[in-house]
């Protein structure tokens, strides 16, 4: 359910389990991170801070990091993501360290440092190249810096590699972007599909 992302029902799933099992520290470590999807990062922090000494990957690290930073503590949240590395370099994964190397770029680019930020997103995508949310945070940073031509060229190269043209968010972005670069044409073509995409929505 959590991959389907229908993250209400994964969240029952994982309570149901800790009602059978209260020290069931992997069903705890899930749960927090369906939170942190649904945008309760409170909570999850409650939670990782009781698995993260249970569970030896770097995940509950990670995932307390993004919390920390969601909660406006990035400097905690580099801290951990520091301690996440060094677990990171006994255990190597993929996935972790692309998430530990976009989170570097949120904290840095809420600090101003937009270079550093859009290197560390490099680094996720480089690692992860197909995580949509990753060539998102690029495009939106280039384009808040008054670079579309490289915004739309990140997300144009996503669906070219994907072949996904169906995320309303790419398509919304990439619209914005040739907006941006005069191109309305093509942008309202993005805009109109991303809307339609999302329905009613929005």
């Amino acid at each position: 359910f959590e991959a389907r992302g229908d993250l209400e029902t994964a969240r029952q799933f994982c309570l149901n389990a800790l009602q059978v099992r209260p020290d069931f520290a992997e069903a705890e470590l899930v749960l927090a991170r369906i939170e942190l999807g649904l945008g309760d990062p409170t909570s999850a922090e409650n939670r990782l801070r009781r698995v993260r000494n249970r569970i030896t990957s770097a995940e509950p690290l990670v995932l307390l990091a993004q919390a920390a930073l969601d909660n406006e503590r990035p400097g905690e949240a580099e801290a951990l993501l520091q301690e996440a590395q060094r677990r990171l370099a006994d255990e190597a994964n993929l996935e972790l360290e692309a998430r530990v190397a976009v989170l570097n770029g949120q904290i840095m680019q809420s600090q101003g440092r937009y270079d550093d930020a859009l290197a560390a997103y490099a680094r996720a995508i480089e690692v992860d190249p197909l995580d949509a949310q990753y060539r998102l945070l690029d495009a939106e940073l280039r384009l808040r810096l008054r670079d579309p031509d490289n915004a739309a060229r990140q997300l144009s190269s996503y669906i070219q590699l994907t072949g996904n043209d169906r995320d309303p968010d790419v398509r919304s972005l990439l619209g914005r972007a040739l907006w941006a670069q005069g191109n309305l044409s093509a942008a309202s073509g993005h805009l109109a599909t991303a809307h339609q995409l999302r329905g009613a929505r929005n």
